[in-house]
C-alpha cells in the first residue's frame, strides 16, 4: 500500500509539472506571436525611406503643382510664355512667346475628345493665344491659362512681340462683308490654304452668327474658330469652290 501511495504521489507530481510546462510553453508562444504581430504593424505604419532620386521627384512634382495652381489673371493683349515645366503643346516654342487673343469666363472643353488616356481629355481651355507659325502667319490655339505667365519684356525678342501685337490689332480690326465683295487675306493672318497667297476671293455668304467646326480638336488652330464668311475662289480647273473662313482675317480689295 505504501508503495502504491508513493507511486501515485510521484505520478501526480509528474502530471502536474507537465501541465504547467505545457501552459508555460503556450503562454510564451502567445507572447512571441503578439510581439511579432506588433512589430509587423509598426513596420507597416512607418513610411519607407525614399531614395535620393525618389525624393527629388517628389520635390519636383510638388513644385510643378504649386506653379500650376498659382494662376494670375490674363487679359487680351498680354504677352505670355510657358511657366517652367508646364509646356504640354508644340506651340508656342519653349523659347518663344504668345499673345492673349481671347479669355473665357468659363472653361471650354473639347467634347470630341473621348480618349481618357489623352492629356488633352477634359483639358480646360480658358484662353486663346496667338502665335507666329513657320510661315510667319498668325494662328490661334486654345490652352489652360494656368500653364502660362506674363513674359518679362527684358528677356523676350522684341521683334516677335511687336509682330504679335501688330497681328492682333489687324485681327481685331473687323470689317463688314456682303455677298459679292472681293477680298483677300490681311497681311500675316492667313491660316488656311485658300485663297492662295496673292489671289482674291469673293464673298458668297456672310453669317450674322458664327459657325464652329465641331470636328476640330482642342489642339487644332481651328478649334472654336468663328466662321463668319464663305469665300469663293477659282480652282485649277477654273471652277468656283467655296470655303468657310474667319472674317476677321480678311480685308476688302478695292473694286477695279
Amino acid at each position: 500500500m505504501l508503495f502504491r501511495s508513493v507511486f501515485r504521489s510521484k505520478h501526480f507530481a509528474t502530471t502536474t509539472m507537465s501541465a504547467v510546462e505545457d501552459k508555460l510553453r503556450d503562454l510564451l508562444a502567445a507572447m512571441e506571436k503578439e510581439r511579432s504581430e506588433k512589430g509587423k504593424a509598426e513596420k507597416k505604419d512607418t513610411p519607407a525611406k525614399l531614395s535620393d532620386k525618389e525624393a527629388r521627384a517628389v520635390r519636383t512634382i510638388t513644385e510643378r503643382f504649386k506653379q500650376y495652381e498659382a494662376a494670375a489673371p490674363l487679359h487680351v493683349g498680354d504677352i505670355v510664355q510657358w511657366k517652367e515645366g508646364m509646356r504640354n503643346r508644340r506651340f508656342p516654342r519653349a523659347e518663344s512667346v504668345a499673345i492673349v487673343t481671347r479669355v473665357y469666363p468659363e472653361p471650354v472643353y473639347d467634347e470630341k475628345n473621348k480618349e481618357s488616356g489623352s492629356p488633352q481629355f477634359r483639358d480646360p481651355s480658358t484662353v486663346a493665344l496667338g502665335v507666329i507659325d513657320e510661315d510667319g502667319d498668325f494662328v490661334e490655339f486654345h490652352y489652360d491659362g494656368r500653364r502660362f505667365q506674363q513674359a518679362s519684356m527684358m528677356d523676350v525678342p522684341q521683334r516677335e512681340v511687336a509682330m504679335l501685337r501688330e497681328r492682333l490689332q489687324l485681327l481685331n480690326a473687323v470689317e463688314t462683308f456682303q455677298p459679292g465683295d472681293i477680298v483677300t487675306w490681311k497681311e500675316g493672318l492667313r491660316n488656311k490654304k485658300h485663297p492662295l497667297p496673292g489671289t482674291a476671293g469673293i464673298i458668297v455668304k456672310a453669317y450674322d452668327t458664327p459657325l464652329y467646326d465641331k470636328d476640330a480638336g482642342s489642339g487644332s488652330p481651328y478649334f472654336r474658330e468663328p466662321l463668319t464668311i464663305v469665300v469663293g475662289v477659282i480652282d485649277d480647273d477654273g471652277d468656283l469652290i467655296c470655303f468657310h473662313n474667319d472674317g476677321r482675317r480678311f480685308t476688302h480689295i478695292p473694286p477695279l
